[in-house]
């Protein structure tokens, strides 16, 4: 019988997890792409030598990121929803450029990032 609770409860988080990442607004969609991109090459060594620098291809992502901050209404949204805003993903991917890897406080924030699932 536990087993058949657990299953169901599984089922249900399932469900709950497909419906939410369906239901992404549209600024959250731009969010998303733009964190898992940033993710894609936050820990290369390309990136870590080169960082957000304009001669680098990241600092079109850098752009994007500070675009979706300017929207304060949104990123105020994006906080309260997901518990971050979107120059946390810079943070992040920069922590992992200058110090190599992700302390407690930035292990929550990549946590918080990655919590916002769109399709």
């Amino acid at each position: 019988m536990g087993a058949r609770i657990t299953g169901t409860a599984s089922a249900f988080l399932l469900v709950g997890m497909t419906a939410s990442a369906a239901a992404c607004t549209a600024y959250e969609r731009e969010v998303y792409e733009v964190a898992k991109a940033v993710e894609s090459f936050r820990e290369t060594a390309h990136f870590s030598e080169y960082g957000w620098s304009s001669k680098a291809p990241y600092s079109k992502w850098l752009s994007r990121i500070r675009q979706l901050s300017d929207d304060e209404e949104q990123a105020r949204k994006l906080m309260i929803s997901h518990g971050f805003i979107p120059m946390e993903i810079y943070s992040v991917a920069d922590e992992f450029r200058t110090a190599g890897g992700l302390d407690g406080f930035y292990k929550d924030r990549d946590k918080d990032i990655k919590s916002l699932r769109c399709k």
